[in-house]
């Protein structure tokens, strides 16, 4: 059974060494616990997570940002491939768990990893766990 503070780590740790891999000026303003309904029907929360470095030049090209970071996340249990898409304002290369447009995986968990021309975004929705949403987010 997994405890909120479980599935908050999964993905804190996550966008902890993604931010790490991708250094710069990242906003962590929008970090929150959200509703959920567990597997079992019981109410729950997952913790959602989005974050951006902006204007900001890479370490490297795009391409090769999402190449580490991909082996970043296997390295953690989440193998992901990267993929380019044109379909934003500005082309990125993205990683996701599950996979991009893929909805999201068990537990309700999803995980992504965006990155262009000195763009960087993070986004993740953890697994939903049992628990009091307004207890949860008082926590935060």
């Amino acid at each position: 059974m997994r405890t909120p503070e479980d599935v908050k780590q999964e993905v804190e740790l996550l966008y902890e060494l993604t931010r790490d891999a991708v250094p710069g000026d990242w906003d962590y303003a929008d970090h929150t616990w959200t509703y959920c309904a567990t597997s079992d029907g019981r109410d729950g929360a997952h913790f959602n997570i989005f974050s951006q470095r902006r204007e900001q030049p890479l370490p490297n090209s795009p391409e090769s940002v999402a190449n580490m970071v991909e082996s970043i996340w296997a390295d953690q249990g989440h193998p992901v491939k990267a993929e380019y898409s044109a379909d934003f304002p500005q082309p990125r290369w993205i990683l996701s768990d599950p996979a991009w447009l893929a909805g999201s995986g068990p537990e309700g968990l999803l995980v992504q990893f965006t990155v262009g021309d000195d763009y960087a975004d993070f986004s993740a929705t953890s697994r939903c766990v049992a628990g009091d949403l307004a207890e949860l987010s008082f926590v935060e």
